[in-house]
């Protein structure tokens, strides 16, 4: 695709930008998100997936582990920097954990199986997170939180 501006008639005639589509010469209009200095290289527009966004990379991978309990404790402290968060279950019991404090069978974000794994979608939740085993056993819920 090739960027152009096409004049439209709005009073005096504003300028807007434009991708030209390369199989039949249809006009897209452009739509920047954010700073375009900061996003610098990040196509405004997937031509596949529709809108494209800008996370900014993780650089570093942490790896936790939080042994079963049948009390509720903190997985994770607040994180401002966290990109993502996978969690892998090697309990034999069902894990919950809660985005937030207590984590209970009643209040809890995601149920991980025995033996489950599961991915933080987007956007990413920055808070506490805490978890609780349907009862105790002896495996551990093990985190790769990426900042």
């Amino acid at each position: 695709m090739a960027d152009t501006s096409v004049a439209i008639t709005a009073g005096s005639g504003t300028v807007i930008d434009t991708r030209t589509e390369a199989t039949n010469g249809d006009h897209r209009q452009v739509i920047v998100i954010g700073d375009p200095s900061v996003n610098a290289g990040v196509a405004p527009v997937d031509a596949v997936k529709g809108l494209g966004v800008y996370v900014p990379a993780a650089t570093t991978a942490t790896l936790t582990a939080l042994a079963s309990l049948a009390t509720s404790a903190q997985l994770l402290p607040s994180t401002a920097g966290r990109r993502g968060l996978t969690l892998f279950n090697t309990d034999a019991n069902g894990v919950y954990v809660k985005y937030g404090t207590t984590a209970s069978a009643t209040s809890f974000t995601v149920l991980i199986a025995a033996n489950g794994y599961w991915e933080m979608p987007q956007p990413v939740y920055t808070g506490r997170i805490d978890a609780i085993w349907a009862a105790d056993g002896s495996g551990s819920l093990y985190s790769t939180e990426l900042t």
